[in-house]
């Protein structure tokens, strides 16, 4: 090629690659940004990843946290409810057993009385959770006492979940409707000789606190049944044995496990 030749090639080069020269630095620079795009993502989705694992891993320990706290709560329970027998047990008197079952009821919610039927009426007799004068020791006739008239006729346990109507019947727990509540029978010879009336604050969510009633149930039927033994051995004559008779509940109790299994 000869030398003019090969300056008009050259100048044509040159001026192509001032011409493409934009656009090939512009191409760089869109796979450049493309390339920045890609590794964002891929930090970004291992980022994700990442804190999916952790949330995962917390919640999974979570989890843990409140079954442990849960068997706790049960084994906690199951000692005072067998620490609430044996004081009902070794009760010597009927109203030792009524203070024990008060007692034992007091440890499972925040407000409980005992009320005594006296004919057509309920006597608040001793009380937890509602202050030194906030329940009148004034008699509550049967038709105006509600849920407690209700056990009295009915001789089982009545139950209210929180957001109901307010009770109105009894001095101290007038006008609050977010507790929940529960009114049981103690009984003896098949008769209503006493109301546990309780409430408590209803729990943000169904745990072992929400169980109540159950618990306070078992009590009043075994103080029940103490005051029902208490009461034929005063009949009959014989000093009632508190020892005896929480040896003969634990044989009973062992007696019926072994029909059950």
């Amino acid at each position: 090629m000869d030398q003019p030749a090969a300056a008009a090639l050259d100048r044509i080069l040159t001026g192509l690659r001032a011409q493409l020269e934009p656009e090939l630095r512009a191409y760089a620079n869109e796979l450049a940004a493309l390339s920045d795009l890609e590794r964002v993502r891929a930090v970004s989705q291992a980022a994700t990843a990442a804190a999916d694992a952790a949330r995962r891993q917390a919640q999974a320990q979570l989890a843990q946290v409140r079954d442990a706290a849960r068997a706790q709560a049960t084994v906690l329970l199951a000692h005072r409810l067998a620490d609430a027998v044996r004081t009902i047990d070794e009760a010597p008197t009927l109203s030792d057993i009524l203070a024990a079952l008060l007692h034992g009821a007091a440890r499972e919610v925040e407000r409980v009385v005992i009320l005594l039927v006296k004919g057509d009426a309920l006597q608040p007799w001793r009380w937890s959770g509602f202050g030194d004068q906030a329940v009148a020791s004034a008699l509550l006739p049967l038709q105006d006492a509600e849920m407690a008239g209700e056990v009295v006729r009915t001789r089982v346990m009545v139950s209210r979940p929180a957001g109901g109507a307010p009770v109105t019947w009894l001095p101290g727990a007038e006008g609050d409707a977010s507790r929940a509540m529960a009114a049981l029978p103690v009984l003896v010879g098949g008769a209503v000789v006493a109301v546990v009336y309780a409430d408590a604050p209803a729990p943000d969510q169904p745990a072992s606190t929400s169980g109540w009633p159950a618990v306070l149930d078992v009590l009043s039927r075994h103080a029940s049944r103490t005051l029902e033994a208490v009461t034929v051995q005063r009949a009959v004559g014989i000093s009632p044995d508190p020892v005896a008779r929480a040896s003969h509940h634990t044989t009973a109790n062992h007696a019926g496990h072994a029909e059950g299994s």
